[in-house]
């Protein structure tokens, strides 16, 4: 929820910034994406030119990078 200022309590912004978040307001519409929690097993596809490897590994959702034009993508934590 986007914050709400001392002046904004009691007007019709208020009402506004209760039903919606900050993404859907930065960007006008909701996130597309899936919805992950934060430290959840994800698994990260992996492109290889050994064709025996497997196509994924296991790892774990550390956030969202935002790309430019609001793409968004989780990437490797690098270790």
């Amino acid at each position: 929820m986007p914050p709400i200022l001392p002046h904004e309590v009691g007007t019709e912004s208020e009402a506004m910034k209760k039903n919606t978040t900050r993404w859907a307001l930065a960007v006008g519409g909701d996130f597309k994406g899936p919805k992950l929690a934060f430290g959840q097993l994800v698994y990260y596809r992996v492109i290889s030119p050994d064709k025996m490897q497997a196509a994924a590994i296991a790892g774990i959702f550390a956030g969202w990078q935002i790309e430019a034009g609001f793409r968004y993508r989780y990437t490797l934590p690098k270790f």
